[in-house]
């Protein structure tokens, strides 16, 4: 038997290790639990309550803390918690992530006064910030308007999801994990996404012009629990699967996104899907589209629809706002 906090053999009926006194009933004595045995008690009540892809970035940064898993969660402090960030230093939003993660164990070791203080206080994160990312000009969103009307076309479907994604600035997992019941095709709107609690089932209005690709999707789906989108197999679709064999051939066959830039290595490309969650709110703005009812569709504000009754209420100054993005995009002439 090997002690989990200094890894020295120990005979199988010792409770606590000579060396380092970890005790081997941890459950019944947090003061001497590992790191990894705090996230994981940490874990069972937080992931209840977020999404899909929040769990995914928790995750993700918690396999970056892994040379501190077997350490006794009570011996960390933050210079251990500050070289795994400097280690990691190739990218701020990964550091970021790291931290969530590292604030997240500690709130939990500080419910149990296990710790005096939350360490990701004092962290510092210093790598480069990403460049921000681009938005389709408004001739790239007419092609990708045009290509999307023909049916028969190999990528049409990716344009026409493109096209909702511009026209309702959900983010590409976030419409992807859309059911048929998170769609009322009678009042022409969506309740859906789930990032934050700001954007949890936030109501958005179904612009006109991508309304027949929604209603048709809609129609396709048989089961109220159906995803609005579905593979071949009928699954939900994989957002980095469908960005690599639909999203980028669709914008190279468009010329939108070149498949290869001169002098640059390795290849960046323009645009990601997220860019479309970027160009509606760079449209909305010149749209003069209200701030407060741009930032409750977006989802950037705490804004929760719980009753219908409400929701009917706030459709039609909504849809009134949706209209003035509608008509911009209308104005735009190839």
């Amino acid at each position: 038997m090997t002690c989990k906090n200094c890894s020295l053999k120990i005979e199988s009926w010792m409770k606590y290790c000579p060396h380092c006194g970890y005790s081997f009933s941890s459950k019944t004595n947090k003061s001497h639990w590992t790191l990894e045995e705090v996230y994981n008690s940490w874990k069972k009540i937080h992931f209840r309550r977020i999404s899909e892809q929040t769990r995914k970035n928790l995750e993700y940064g918690w396999t970056k803390l892994e040379p501190l898993t077997h350490c006794r969660f009570t011996d960390l402090d933050v210079d251990d918690y500050q070289q795994i960030l400097d280690y990691n230093a190739t990218s701020y939003s990964k550091q970021q992530q790291i931290r969530k993660v590292i604030s997240a164990v500690c709130g939990y070791g500080l419910r149990y006064r296990l710790i005096p203080f939350n360490f990701a206080t004092f962290l510092i994160l210093d790598a480069p910030v990403g460049a921000p990312r681009n938005i389709f000009q408004d001739r790239e969103i007419l092609l990708l308007a045009n290509y999307a009307s023909y049916e028969t076309l190999q990528y049409s479907r990716d344009a026409r999801i493109i096209m909702c994604l511009i026209y309702t600035g959900m983010r590409p997992n976030e419409f992807f994990n859309l059911k048929k019941k998170s769609v009322n095709i009678e009042g022409k709107y969506i309740i859906g996404g789930g990032k934050t609690a700001a954007g949890t089932n936030r109501l958005i209005p179904i612009p006109s012009a991508v309304f027949s690709f929604i209603e048709k999707w809609y129609t396709s789906a048989q089961s109220e629990d159906d995803f609005l989108l579905q593979t071949s197999t009928g699954g939900q679709i994989n957002l980095c699967n469908w960005r690599k064999r639909n999203f980028y051939p669709l914008l190279s066959k468009l010329k939108i996104n070149p498949p290869y830039k001169y002098g640059e290595s390795p290849y960046k490309p323009t645009y990601v899907p997220y860019s479309c969650r970027h160009t509606f709110a760079s449209l909305s703005a010149r749209a003069k589209m209200d701030r407060d009812i741009l930032s409750k569709i977006i989802g950037h504000t705490d804004h929760a629809f719980t009753q219908k009754v409400y929701i009917h209420q706030q459709i039609s100054e909504y849809r009134e706002e949706m209209q003035k993005l509608e008509n911009l995009i209308d104005s735009f002439s190839l």
